[in-house]
């Protein structure tokens, strides 16, 4: 007799049961205690909207900003190396800031501290990668994460599962390599499965799309065995949607500059000085709403790239 025994392991999806929250791009850094977690985070200068840095995600390729509004416990973090920092590296004090942007295939491990007390007031920071839109799956096996994943059909490039961000209103398509272990998700009302819901194997497919305001878990797992189980982690978009036109030099969009900005992060690859010129005009300092005119200066490969980066964060 064949039992059928499913082993779960869970999607990261910010916004759900288990989800983490997309940090801002502007972090404020109040009073500091010995108590975790030793500062007390803000989403406003006010310090009217506290954040929880413990439920806080941070993802790879974007840029944040720390700034103190509060005194006391000098707050610093603890690589360097991505840090842009003009206080001397003593930890901040009040009314003092510093910015770090995360690489993408970041390997490192992200903390804050106090400078003061660094053995006692120290704690992680959640850094997370986002998932690309196809996740090749390779061989099952007994042991977390109880599959390998990777970003390319050659699998070459091997993705850390317990770190990929999935995104709310995106879709990701899962294709396996791979025979063994049948891999299979947990919530097939967002799955798109032609496969017969028994998991699928070598050449099959499955995709997903993250509903808005995703209030349940997903879960990746072995339709053969229930021993294999582990979560994906999925979140609200951190960057707005933008909608782009036909025309090779405009971008339409509806948003606030806010939004505009954190893609304009993503777009780091142009060195194009035009580009530089345009990206720090009045177009990220004021609110804007309707079609915005790309550097005419830039080139076709440059403009392209930017309005399918645009497109797809």
């Amino acid at each position: 007799m064949n039992i059928l025994c499913k082993t779960v392991a869970l999607l990261t999806i910010v916004n759900s049961v288990y989800a983490l929250t997309p940090a801002p791009r502007d972090i404020y850094v109040g009073t500091g205690s010995f108590s975790a977690p030793y500062y007390d985070f803000y989403a406003d200068s006010d310090g009217n909207q506290p954040v929880d840095i413990t439920d806080l995600v941070f993802i790879e390729g974007a840029t944040y900003t720390f700034t103190r509004i509060q005194n006391g416990h000098p707050f610093y973090l603890s690589d360097t190396s991505i840090m842009t920092d003009d206080n001397g590296g003593s930890g901040l004090s009040l009314s003092q800031s510093l910015t770090i942007t995360i690489p993408e295939d970041y390997a490192g491990g992200l903390e804050y501290y106090c400078t003061a007390h660094a053995g006692s007031m120290r704690a992680d920071i959640n850094v997370y990668l986002a998932a690309p839109e196809t996740i090749y799956v390779g061989y099952g096996f007994f042991s977390a994460p109880f599959y390998n994943f990777f970003a390319d059909v050659d699998e070459t490039t091997l993705l850390p599962i317990d770190r990929l961000c999935f995104f709310e209103e995106h879709t990701y398509t899962f294709e396996r390599t791979q025979g063994g272990h049948p891999f299979y998700l947990t919530d097939t009302t967002i799955m798109d499965d032609t496969n017969g819901g028994s998991g699928i194997v070598a050449g099959q497919s499955l995709t997903i799309t993250i509903p808005n305001a995703y209030a349940s878990t997903v879960a990746y797992y072995c339709t053969a065995h229930s021993t294999m189980e582990a979560d994906l982690s999925t979140t609200a978009f951190p960057f707005s949607s933008f909608l782009v036109d036909v025309s090779p030099s405009n971008v339409s969009y509806s948003n606030t500059v806010a939004a505009l900005t954190m893609s304009l992060e993503y777009t780091s690859v142009l060195t194009n000085s035009a580009w530089v010129s345009w990206a720090e005009s009045e177009h990220i300092t004021t609110e804007v709403e309707g079609t915005i005119e790309l550097p005419s200066a830039l080139s076709a490969e440059e403009s392209l790239f930017f309005r399918s980066r645009i497109s797809k964060y």
